[in-house]
């Protein structure tokens, strides 16, 4: 008798288990993830003084500044250029390039290849 008891709890758990994994994967697939909560940041520049911006990823054509108190809003951060929106006039934005060193520090640093694939 005990030991069909033992049979019917484990049964019962793993059946709770089986559950639980059907409701939570139910449960993400019904709340997306939405990538510009995770690409989108406001910070300020690290730079002492004005931060110029330009047009282009080539970091060539200016066409604005940063002000040291200006909240800025990163949008895409590549090893040399960031996409930003910063403040102008009469509560205007305006969307622009500038360097990344501007935003973070020790972005040179070395890249590396796995030497193997890694299997899961």
């Amino acid at each position: 008798m005990a030991r069909t008891m033992q049979k019917i709890t484990a049964f019962a758990k793993l059946g709770f288990r089986l559950l639980t994994l059907i409701m939570l994967t139910l449960l993400c697939a019904m709340c997306p993830a939405t990538p510009s909560a995770a690409v989108t940041r406001k910070c300020y520049t690290i730079t002492s003084g004005n931060t110029p911006v330009y047009s282009n990823t080539g970091l060539t054509r200016k066409i604005g500044t940063i002000y040291g108190s200006d909240q800025i809003t990163v949008n895409t951060v590549k090893s040399a250029y960031t996409y930003v929106i910063y403040p102008i006039s009469g509560n205007r934005r305006k969307s622009g390039y500038i360097r990344t060193s501007a935003i973070l520090l020790a972005t040179g640093g070395n890249s590396y290849k796995a030497r193997a694939k890694i299997t899961t």
